[in-house]
């Protein structure tokens, strides 16, 4: 507020104050979807204009806490709370992110086909005592795994699924229950994921211990845990809570349900991951393979190489679900939109990538094989061929055949 004192219209003092509230404003936000792509706003009816305000004073939001927003106004006139953000996710509106979106998920769909295929040779006789599959298989790498089959099969279906259906222009009405099936199919890879690193670091264990870890650890076992507890939380989330509604077009879960969508899931990963960690540490600096050298199962010469791409995929398939948490709140495409489409759609990449890896070490180990058993097979002969030499001077110098020196 302000004032003037005027002396035959000469303004001779003025004063001024801050603006007075005029109006304090409680409304009950808890029954509302908070907007992902910006934030609530209280606005006051623009007489003059005949509309509500935008940026010309708006009211001052004290607090937002316990589902009650409190806010300040100048002015004494109607209100209202608005929805100040975009409409849409950038993930289906944003042309650059889309087309990286496509990019990424597209590589991860081919790597994941090749090695879907790869696995299912193995069950397939003509295929797997094929040339062309001994060949990229490797003598290292196993020739039947059930669990990665079903990883990578788990793996290829949620990219087909997010590629096609993320998108509500395309799942239409069905895009809350895509988004659940999408959620099912990642929890689903993260246990599978963490059941493989425990499977591995089982040898490390006792033998009493290992053979009851393997009976609980069994197949059909894995598979029923990792496929009926995602899909049974996906389905209570979805049919009890909002949150897979997000109202932005895009059909994945609401970062701002910060339990199921953040700590759930990286809470297991992290328990899997210091699990792993602390036994390569154990097994690298304490011995492990020395004091269970005598436990009667068999040891894996390649569990370091096999823990460490398993703690590779567990970082990858965490950080998304810690990206997409700075996605919030932004009406703008931001970098933390770009990392979280990158991450998330590389994972059949990195998959691809650690399988390359494996054949590589396993050629290196095939090329040290075949080199030592080549000098073995040449002193082998080497000697073979000095002691004929000696066991003939020999027999020239008694006069004699070899036969009457073997006799002799």
């Amino acid at each position: 507020m302000s004032a003037t004192i005027l002396n035959n219209g000469v303004a001779v003092s003025a004063a001024s104050t801050s603006e007075a509230t005029m109006a304090v404003l409680r409304f009950n936000v808890s029954t509302l979807l908070r907007p992902l792509h910006g934030s609530f706003k209280v606005t006051w009816w623009d007489v003059g204009r005949e509309k509500w305000a935008e940026n010309d004073r708006p009211c001052e939001i004290v607090s937002d806490s316990d589902g009650i927003l409190e806010a300040r106004c100048f002015h004494l006139t109607d209100f209202a709370i608005i929805v100040d953000a975009a409409l849409n996710d950038p993930n289906v509106c944003d042309n650059a992110l889309i087309t990286l979106g496509y990019i990424v998920n597209g590589l991860s769909i081919f790597s994941l086909l090749i090695l879907t295929l790869f696995s299912i040779s193995a069950y397939i006789p003509t295929l797997a005592n094929s040339r062309l599959y001994s060949y990229i298989r490797g003598h290292n790498l196993a020739r039947r795994d059930f669990l990665a089959l079903a990883y990578h099969f788990d793996l290829l279906l949620f990219y087909l699924f997010f590629t096609v259906f993320s998108n509500q222009y395309i799942s239409e009405n069905l895009c809350t229950v895509m988004a659940a099936v999408m959620y099912a199919f990642l929890l689903c890879s993260l246990l599978l994921t963490i059941f493989q690193a425990v499977r591995n670091i089982i040898v490390f264990l006792p033998s009493s211990i290992f053979h009851s870890l393997t009976i609980s650890l069994s197949t059909p076992v894995v598979l029923t845990i990792s496929v009926a507890i995602p899909f049974i939380l996906s389905m209570f989330l979805l049919v009890f809570t909002k949150f897979f509604d997000r109202q932005d077009c895009f059909c994945w879960v609401r970062p701002d349900y910060i339990v199921a969508a953040i700590i759930i899931p990286v809470t297991i990963l992290l328990l899997s991951t210091v699990i792993c960690t602390s036994f390569m540490i154990y097994k690298v600096f304490c011995g492990m393979k020395r004091k269970f050298s005598q436990g009667g199962h068999h040891y894996d010469p390649n569990v370091i190489t096999k823990i460490v791409s398993i703690l590779v995929m567990q970082i990858s398939l965490g950080l998304p679900w810690i990206l997409q948490f700075g996605t919030l709140y932004s009406p703008y495409t931001t970098v933390w939109h770009y990392l979280f489409t990158i991450v998330l759609g590389s994972q059949g990449t990195i998959l691809f990538l650690i399988f390359l890896y494996k054949r590589y070490r396993a050629w290196q180990s095939e090329s040290v094989l075949k080199s030592r058993e080549e000098s073995f097979y040449k002193s082998k002969k080497s000697f073979t061929r000095s002691k004929k030499n000696r066991i003939s001077a020999v027999a020239d110098s008694l006069g004699s055949s070899t036969d009457t020196f073997n006799e002799y």
